[in-house]
């Protein structure tokens, strides 16, 4: 028998106690339904109240962030109880006064006599914890896990029928962060904060403050309309900063660094590379310096048929920055970022163009944008407008070749500029 502190709740019909484990208690006791089920393999999906283990995201995200990030912090883990259980109000075990009487019926002492713990939401959190405590996992960790105070939710077995509907709806109703949630809010993903801090310091080329006292780069989500007085979007930025970044050298992603915050050495390195490619590309592409300067000046230049308007887009700056880092990657330590983006001045730019067919835009209006797409586009970029400073220009050529007569196999590809 196991007793613990805990509360008593009750939310509709269901009965449940709030309390909290040490994670070395946490895995010591709760097991996954497929660890308890012995015939799991073979169980119906009408019998099963759980999905399996996804042991790829388990060891590349969720438990390099437990290992190395201080902060580190998730919700309360589920955990259903199979077996008996008793539970008695702290009121019966000492005389508390009338002021707390209403609480305490709440507050007590819960008692797990036999059967199975099982995690009925969290099984990913408490296989990483078991690989961290139990030493499966070989890299460095920060002290002290064992001993992290861990919520706990558990819940009595009534039915199988009941217990799948009750992890059903924990998961349905679990909204994701959307993807420029995550950039806005995340202080661990490099790439997050140089982008970010490009709109947003006061030295930023891309802190621009409009009439209305909106940003240049639309923050709250991932599109822009026809009309939109904002460049482009934080989702495209950070593309566009990963770019500039790894072009260079410089890895800090989240995923990479374990969760774990990159050195502000890195944060001022990648910055100043980001400025760098960003100023050199407004220099060369002088409507992109009269919309910095002019906002109100976007909706006019973004139609279809001006010069520009694929590079008013985010579509079409990823297909820019992701050809520079094409370029840097092909010539090396010698790469001009200036050189380059000159050349990319001399493409036509306009969504109506016959060049981009099929590779960023469908039917002259409608902009594609899948990563294909974008590393497409790219390399037409760098194949037509800055081939002849490759060090191997006809292996690039042929590469776009083979990539334009897949995507417009009736249509004479576009020649060099």
């Amino acid at each position: 028998m196991t007793t613990f502190v805990a509360q008593r709740l009750k939310m509709g019909s269901t009965t449940y106690y709030l309390a909290s484990l040490t994670a070395g208690e946490l895995v010591t006791r709760v097991r996954t339904a497929e660890e308890v089920l012995t015939d799991w393999a073979d169980l119906s999906i009408e019998d099963r109240i759980q999905r399996n283990i996804n042991r790829k995201r388990l060891l590349e995200e969720i438990v390099p962030y437990l290992a190395g990030h201080p902060d580190r912090f998730f919700g309360s883990i589920i955990v259903l109880l199979d077996g008996k259980t008793e539970f008695e109000p702290l009121q019966r075990v000492q005389n508390v006064g009338s002021i707390y009487a209403l609480q305490t019926e709440k507050i007590g002492f819960l008692s797990v006599i036999d059967g199975n713990w099982i995690a009925l939401d969290g099984q990913h959190r408490l296989v990483a914890l078991r690989e961290l405590i139990t030493g499966n996992y070989k890299g460095a960790q920060l002290p002290g896990i064992m001993n992290d105070d861990i919520a706990v939710i558990f819940v009595e077995q009534e039915s199988t029928e009941k217990t799948r509907r009750l992890f059903n709806k924990v998961n349905r109703y679990a909204r994701a962060t959307s993807r420029s949630d995550n950039l806005v809010l995340s202080e661990d993903d490099g790439y997050a904060i140089i982008s970010r801090k490009l709109f947003m310091s006061e030295d930023g080329p891309l802190n621009v403050r409009k009439e209305k006292g909106e940003d240049f780069v639309n923050w709250r989500n991932s599109t822009l309309s026809g009309r939109s007085l904002q460049f482009t979007t934080i989702s495209a930025l950070s593309l566009i900063v990963r770019d500039i970044c790894e072009a260079n050298g410089l890895v800090i992603d989240e995923k990479t660094l374990g969760g774990v915050a990159p050195t502000e050495a890195q944060l001022d390195n990648g910055y100043a590379m980001a400025v760098r490619w960003i100023e050199s590309a407004f220099a060369s592409f002088p409507v992109l310096e009269k919309v910095r300067t002019n906002p109100s000046l976007l909706p006019d230049l973004r139609a279809a048929n001006r010069p520009h308007s694929l590079l008013l887009k985010p579509a079409g700056q990823i297909a820019l920055f992701r050809a520079a880092r094409m370029a840097r990657d092909e010539v090396g330590e010698e790469f001009d970022i200036d050189q380059f983006m000159r050349a990319a001045a001399l493409l036509n730019w306009s969504v109506e163009a016959p060049a981009w067919e099929n590779f960023l835009v469908l039917g002259r209006s409608r902009i594609l944008a899948k990563r294909t797409n974008y590393d497409d586009a790219a390399l037409m970029i760098l194949s037509r407008c800055f081939g002849s400073y490759l060090p191997n220009p006809e292996r690039v050529r042929q590469q776009f070749l083979n990539r334009w007569l897949k995507a417009n196999p009736n249509t004479e590809p576009p020649t060099p500029v």
